[in-house]
């Protein structure tokens, strides 16, 4: 079966579930925590974009570049992209990402500077484009390299690895989600606020490897997310690992 684009993310009802799933989840321990991932790396989630209100899509893309904030533009850029591509205006949507892509070029900081140019990725490879795609998902890479925050390098590298999904790439997709591997195994084990961050960023992990259908490599993160919960004596350190698992996918790689 073919790697699919699901899994990616975690949606309103996904999150609803987990957080109903929460407290028996903490009495249960280590088991209900698999249970909790199990449920989570099962679902997907996708991208949204704004109705426009009645405008046309020219009208809407003139408002987006008249954004003075580059992420937010260049995000805005991209749905639009999107619309585009899937209103069958292929050159249209590749002057929109040309247009993101300029935008991100404004963006100082490396870790907003390489999620959205993994997000561009995606729409290049939504659109069948995987030139550029590829060549969107090499400058993120580099970008990344300069991210200091586990968390924010992780959620790089799994959107990056997504973007090489969609691209039917999946040995490309499979290094990326092993880069997000390294990153996450760089945050301070003895900080119980780092704790929950980590989990947070194994499970988005998981979710890749569950979308290229890799349960082996998705199984071996249910474990190392299970041997740092199990570390913490404390109930209390353990619910408040599980509580922000709903939240790894929401956190990051919104404009701010």
């Amino acid at each position: 079966m073919a790697p699919t684009d699901k899994g990616w993310g975690v949606n309103v009802r996904t999150v609803r579930r987990v957080r109903g799933g929460m407290r028996s989840a903490m009495a249960a321990g280590t088991a209900g925590l698999a249970v909790v991932l199990a449920a989570l790396t099962g679902c997907g989630g996708g991208n949204q974009s704004n109705s426009g209100g009645g405008q046309t899509l020219a009208d809407q893309i003139q408002a987006a570049k008249a954004n003075p904030n580059p992420r937010s533009r260049a995000r805005e850029l991209i749905l639009l992209g999107d619309k585009q591509h899937k209103a069958q205006d292929s050159q249209g949507a590749k002057t929109t990402f040309r247009a993101a892509y300029e935008a991100i070029g404004e963006i100082k900081n490396p870790a907003d500077k390489s999620m959205e140019l993994a997000v561009l990725a995606q729409g290049y490879a939504r659109a069948g484009d995987l030139s550029d795609a590829r060549r969107m998902v090499n400058e993120s890479r580099q970008s990344a390299a300069s991210i200091t925050e586990p968390f924010l390098q992780v959620s790089a590298y799994t959107t990056m690895a997504k973007a090489m999904n969609v691209a039917k790439s999946p040995n490309d997709a499979m290094d990326l989600l092993r880069d997000a591997e390294d990153a996450a195994g760089k945050f301070d084990s003895n900080d119980p606020l780092a704790l929950q961050s980590q989990v947070e960023a194994y499970v988005s992990i998981a979710d890749g490897y569950h979308s290229l259908e890799r349960p082996s490599s998705a199984a071996g993160i249910l474990a190392k997310i299970e041997a740092l919960v199990a570390k913490r004596d404390a109930p209390r350190q353990q619910g408040d690992a599980l509580a922000a698992v709903p939240a790894a996918h929401t956190r990051s790689g919104n404009p701010r």
